[in-house]
């Protein structure tokens, strides 16, 4: 499964600082109505507020993001043009974490629906969930009846069908005869109105899908390409009076600087293909960039993730038409549930010795209504799931950093565990979108661990030789935006490009891999069923040489594994799993696809 490409958040914070304020130019013609587009993406149910560690002496963790601080977020942006604000999902919204995972995503609902959400759009990870209950994945079963726990896609229709506002895409496609899926509150597109402005909003899931969610889950489906639908679909909108279009994409890029040019992706190479004037604006997802850009002169944005941000466009409307020079594309704006003495949440900039305490962000107080509304009604979904998510797993000396494209901490852990999990095993393989983020110093939670490893994926065995294993790795590596397979019992080098290239792999004490023996490797049971581009290598394997583990959880056993070694703790110097030298994978050259948010104010020109 893909990871989030957040870097650590001290570089998205670093990336927004020293940029305009997000309002329009004063100098704006007083005959031009404003159309503004709020957007969230990738929120993957983090509902509670995470700490950021700040440089001061000494450090202090300012809390960013959280329910309540979006909530009071959103109400200040839409209070600037309360008559013309839409606020629009990208995708992936309810995978991710322990309280929304607990309730299949109803606590994001309950959240998006206080937050007067417009329309959402399907994303890959929203079929993680697959029937209703704890099963994340059955055999044989379709849509006939789609509130049959069985269906392969239960949990997402019991979502859909229950919430207070459009689900759209327009690209998943029924293989059976080609035609768009018929589930419920589930649409192709959306036309809608505000103060007076005819709005049409297109949705789009990424094409990358069947590789990034359980493939099972997906089998009877076809994710068509994008460019053609989009503009089938926003033609006949304006034919429907549309004088604004959208695409609601669940589709990623990045881009490398301010320049157009530098934008790279499926979400880019969309836009580029679309007639002059066609569609005004792009709200994407799943790349969890921070992006403000104007491509072949549509507006782009992508609100980073998991709600620390919110995306903004504001569409200058003048005798009925979009006035594109007058239109601005803004960086997101932060979400802060503290805030230091500035007023800021940017804790990565904080220098030198605290010299006044942390605030709540003033934001809350001033939209108490809303936020207290939104407290009330993610109480019950927090109080369901705290007992579990306050279990004391173990303690960690320093940060685990977890690096989608490089070297790992993280995904070395998961990997030295699994390798250690299974009897006689020699090797195993993370997947970089396995892991969702780094591991804080300090007592480690159950909580924590299930938002690094929010997947319900069971440990799963196989049987390859040497050349399948090297084979395997280099899959893995052929993506646009492939991560980096994390290993333990062999040690891999790698060179970073556009695709990344294996140099070398080396199997125990040093020697070069035997490409003619048969090796037992364990990985996720994802990886087995041909995520992340593995299908065509796994497919070689006998099955009588693969086997899914039944009932053992990648994430229970890490609690399991941390609780034994609960004694001292983890990542010291000494620490022979953990230790500095321990780490299998070595990365030479320069990743690339974040670099530019650490040059932060090249951006605002």
């Amino acid at each position: 499964m893909r990871i989030s490409r957040l870097l650590g958040l001290a570089l998205l914070m670093a990336a927004l600082v020293g940029c305009p304020a997000s309002r329009p130019p004063k100098n704006a013609p007083t005959n031009l109505r404003r159309l503004t587009i709020l957007a969230i993406n990738d929120f993957h149910g983090h509902l509670n507020p995470r700490p950021l560690e700040s440089l001061e002496t000494p450090p202090r963790r300012v809390l960013i993001g959280g329910a309540e601080a979006l909530a009071a977020t959103v109400a200040e942006l839409r209070s600037q043009n309360p008559q013309r604000t839409l606020l629009l999902d990208a995708g992936d919204f309810m995978q991710g974490t322990l309280v929304s995972n607990h309730s299949e995503g109803a606590a994001v609902r309950a959240l998006f629906t206080a937050l007067r959400v417009d329309a959402t759009v399907i994303g890959n990870h929203e079929f993680d969930f697959g029937p209703v209950g704890p099963a994340v994945e059955v055999a044989g079963h379709g849509d006939s009846n789609p509130n049959a726990p069985a269906g392969r896609r239960g949990a997402l229709m019991r979502w859909t069908k229950r919430a207070p506002f459009p689900v759209l895409t327009a690209n998943v496609l029924r293989k059976a005869d080609g035609e768009p899926v018929r589930w419920p509150n589930v649409r192709p597109t959306l036309l809608l109105e505000r103060g007076g402005v005819k709005i049409g909003v297109i949705g789009l899931t990424t094409t990358d899908t069947p590789t990034t969610t359980l493939p099972a889950n997906v089998a009877d489906l076809r994710f068509a390409k994008l460019a053609p639908i989009l503009i089938r679909e926003a033609k006949a909108l304006r034919a429907r009076g549309a004088v604004v279009v959208v695409a609601l994409a669940h589709v990623g890029g990045s881009c490398e600087s301010r320049d157009p040019a530098s934008c790279r992706g499926e979400i880019f190479d969309t836009v580029r293909a679309l007639p002059a004037g066609l569609v005004d604006a792009v709200v994407a997802g799943h790349s969890h960039r921070c992006i403000w850009h104007r491509v072949n002169g549509v507006l782009v944005t992508e609100a980073c993730s998991k709600g620390i941000a919110v995306g903004r466009i504001e569409l200058a409307l003048r005798g009925g038409k979009v006035d594109a020079s007058a239109s601005r594309v803004m960086p997101p704006t932060l979400v802060c549930q503290q805030v230091f003495a500035n007023g800021r949440c940017e804790a990565r900039l904080e220098r030198g010795k605290p010299t006044s305490p942390l605030a709540d962000n003033p934001l809350l107080a001033r939209h108490g209504k809303l936020v207290e509304k939104v407290r009330a009604a993610l109480r019950p979904f927090r109080q369901a799931s705290k007992a579990k998510a306050m279990r004391r797993l173990a303690k960690l000396a320093r940060p685990l950093v977890h690096r989608y494209r490089g070297s790992s901490e993280v995904g070395f852990l998961f990997a030295e565990m699994l390798r250690q999990a299974v009897p006689g095993a020699e090797v195993a393989l993370m997947n970089a979108g396995g892991v969702r983020g780094n591991l804080a110093a300090g007592t480690l939670t159950y909580e924590q661990v299930f938002s690094v490893f929010p997947f319900d994926n069971r440990v799963a065995v196989i049987e390859a030789t040497g050349d399948q294993l090297r084979r395997m790795l280099e899959a893995s590596l052929a993506g646009e935006h492939a991560g980096i397979l994390q290993v333990s019992g062999v040690a891999v080098k790698v060179r970073c490009g556009r695709p990344a290239k294996l140099l070398e792999i080396r199997g125990a004490r040093g020697k070069p891999l035997d490409l003619n023996k048969i090796y037992k490797v364990v990985l996720s049971d994802f990886m087995l069923a041909g995520g992340d581009g593995l299908g065509p290598v796994l497919a070689e394997i006998p099955a009588a040489r693969k086997r899914v583990l039944a009932g053992r959880l990648i994430r229970d056993e890490m609690a399991a594994y941390l609780e034994r070694r609960r004694g001292k703790p983890l990542n010291t110097t000494e620490e022979p799993v953990l230790g500095p030298k321990s780490l299998a994978v070595r990365v030479v050259g320069r990743c690339g696809g974040d670099g530019w948010r650490t040059r932060p104010r090249a951006l605002c020109r």
